[in-house]
């Protein structure tokens, strides 16, 4: 993947500045279960999930997640988490 070879400098927010839900006590917020399921596909079969790919998982909420490049992030670039 192209992309993979710039430095990428990006984050994710369950929300801005609005209220974001922590769900259930004692059970994962709708943000982490989202992200879980997310990482839980692995990318559907080239095993990297990347931050377009968890994005579509995240777009499902009531709060809108927010994600952002700062520092050094080279344009281009994707953040990626690789299956091992």
């Amino acid at each position: 993947m192209r992309k993979l070879q710039f430095k990428t400098r990006k984050y994710i927010t369950s929300g801005g500045k609005e209220y974001v839900s922590d769900g259930v006590a004692g059970s994962h917020s709708p943000f982490a279960n989202q992200l879980i399921a997310a990482l839980d596909s692995q990318g559907s079969t080239d095993g990297l999930l990347t931050l377009s790919e968890l994005m579509t998982y995240l777009e499902k909420l009531k709060t809108a997640p927010q994600f952002e490049k700062f520092g050094s992030n080279k344009q281009g670039s994707e953040f990626v988490f690789v299956v091992k």
